[in-house]
């Protein structure tokens, strides 16, 4: 042990030999370490203050040096081979760091944020909720994200309202459950990746068109759309209302399409009727229908006459008038309605007309898919 006593400062503390400064303290004669005790040199690497000269405690002041703890070859400026512990902020460069009490804290403002909005900014795309309340995001297969509803059923789930801005447009990968109304404005696109939209109703913009398309697994994309008064169903669009799917065209070429309107806020779909006008000798038929095919009609003998129905077609009425001649007296006819091809009877509706006064003469009904004779 080395105790020193003395009145008055000591000029230095040498040990080994050398040359040393006044107020230093020389470990050895060849190192380059220099402690300055209580003073503050401008040269000195290592300076321990006492609470006068200043309120630091250790002070490290060469640039290029290096404080390793509990490492022995400290690689950064610090070096901490363990834990540390900071018990007030801290600063990277001029960042605060989060800690886990801010994200918490963080955390609950969002939950209870009452009319507020929250905005993720990413190259543009914003993402942002006016409403807070009840509003779930979950990583899982079984829950999602929900708005009006206290627990997610679906990945999507929303039993309020929803009016995206013109040009808005949505991409689904999953099945999309909007609950029991659903109302938009000018939704420019609705895409579902590879299974289905629901809706129990749908309620249409008052203004333009709107389109609703989405894309099942392999197959091209199918379209619904909406105007004032008129839904047009593309014919691989299959249409389920209240669990009753809606038949569709089997060959949609022809143009054959379904027409809707709405009863008490469902809607109610009909096939549309076409019609065909067949002619030959003396005799004008024409055939109201569903389908894809064209009758045909043939003048088998003086007065007798034949219109034969392809398979696919579903009559529902013969309209028949003379052809500049009348259908009475010498022109009186048979004329033969051949419906073999199709598998089950059909009910329609055949009316006579005289030319001459374009007067009614007779009608007859008939359900058939056999050959059928009818006589004026």
């Amino acid at each position: 042990m080395l105790e020193i006593k003395s009145p008055t400062v000591l000029a230095a503390i040498k040990i080994n030999n050398g040359t040393i400064a006044s107020g230093k303290v020389l470990l050895a004669k060849a190192d380059t370490v220099i402690w300055s005790l209580g003073s503050v040199g401008a040269s000195d690497n290592f300076h321990v203050y006492n609470n006068i000269d200043s309120a630091s405690a250790i002070f490290v002041q060469k640039s290029d040096s290096k404080v390793g703890i509990n490492t022995v070859t400290p690689a950064y400026q610090l070096d901490v081979n363990g834990k540390g512990r900071f018990q007030d902020t801290i600063l990277i460069g001029t960042k605060r760091v989060l800690t886990t009490d801010d994200i918490g804290a963080s955390k609950s403002l969002l939950d209870t944020l009452p009319n507020g909005s929250v905005t993720i900014d990413a190259n543009s795309n914003t993402f942002r909720l006016d409403s807070m309340a009840n509003f779930t995001a979950m990583v899982s297969t079984t829950a999602g994200i929900t708005r009006g509803r206290t627990n997610p059923r679906n990945n999507i789930n929303n039993g309020f309202f929803m009016n995206p801005t013109v040009g808005a447009y949505l991409h689904f990968t999953d099945t999309v459950n909007y609950g029991s109304v659903y109302a938009y404005n000018n939704l420019s696109a609705l895409t579902a990746g590879n299974n289905s939209f629901q809706s129990s109703r749908v309620e249409a913009s008052s203004t333009g068109v709107s389109v609703i398309s989405y894309k099942s697994a392999g197959s091209p994309a199918s379209q619904i759309q909406l105007t004032n008064d008129t839904l047009s169903i593309s014919a691989d669009t299959a249409v389920i209302i209240n669990g009753v799917k809606m038949p569709t065209s089997a060959a949609p070429s022809d143009g054959t399409r379904y027409v809707a309107t709405w009863v008490n806020g469902q809607p109610s779909f009909q096939r549309r009727i076409s019609s065909t006008t067949l002619t030959s000798g003396a005799v004008t038929v024409v055939v109201s229908l569903f389908g894809s095919g064209t009758p045909t009609i043939s003048n088998l003998s003086a007065g007798l006459y034949k219109v034969t129905i392809p398979s696919g077609v579903d009559i529902r009425g013969l309209v028949v008038t003379a052809n500049n001649t009348v259908l009475s007296g010498s022109n009186e006819f048979t004329l033969i309605v051949d419906n073999v091809a199709n598998s089950s009877d059909q009910w329609y509706n055949v009316q006579l007309y005289d030319v001459s006064t374009n007067g009614f003469v007779d009608q007859h009904g008939t359900s058939t898919n056999h050959t059928q004779s009818i006589s004026s």
